[in-house]
């Protein structure tokens, strides 16, 4: 639009058009900037038959811990039995800190390990203070393969695998049970 100013009083209002006109692309502008980044943080993922008993469904592909509580109907997710070292829980807390490191943790709704271990690494993250936003979770079917990719990149044979990154870059990982403790054992990978 184009609007003549020819007296005093159009230059002030061509002036607040002006003013109100940006202000309004700033604020449509924020809104798609983060509903592009919260779209980015969704979740992408299937609840399909489980090949060994097609009268049970598991989950498939990118999605957040309380969503995974939700498909996964494990009778608990409290990790039983564990409680993280207090001091080791700061050491990871503190070696976790940085924005460069984050996770990834790859499991199966429909496998045993996963059950027993991921409560017990959100456990560990609850204790270190690490937030939930700096790790993405995928399920797997049996085979190790869901719909990303991520499995398949990360040559997953066994699950859970928590793998430590570092600018990106893969820096380690456990691999279905510690060797020690998850704490203990994320502190010694977090030190590399």
């Amino acid at each position: 639009m184009y609007f003549a100013a020819n007296s005093s009083g159009d230059k002030n209002m061509n002036a607040d058009f002006k003013t109100a006109f940006i202000h309004g692309c700033r604020q449509i502008f924020a809104a798609l900037f983060f509903a592009a980044v919260l779209g980015g943080c969704s979740s992408a993922y299937q609840v399909v038959p489980d090949t060994r008993d097609a009268s049970k469904t598991i989950a498939v592909g990118k999605l957040s811990w309380p969503e995974w509580k939700q498909v996964a109907a494990w009778p608990s997710y409290s990790g039983e039995g564990y409680t993280p070292d207090t001091l080791l829980a700061r050491r990871v807390a503190m070696l976790a800190e940085p924005e460069s490191v984050s996770f990834v943790l790859i499991g199966g709704t429909w496998c045993g390990d996963s059950k027993s271990e991921m409560p017990k690494v959100f456990k560990l993250f609850d204790a270190a203070n690490i937030p939930l936003t700096r790790v993405s979770m995928y399920a797997t079917d049996r085979k190790k393969v869901e719909p990303s990719g991520t499995a398949t990149r990360y040559a997953i044979e066994k699950v859970p695998t928590l793998i430590v990154l570092k600018y990106g870059k893969e820096s380690g990982r456990i691999v279905e049970h510690p060797k020690e403790s998850w704490e203990k054992d994320l502190a010694l990978l977090l030190e590399k």
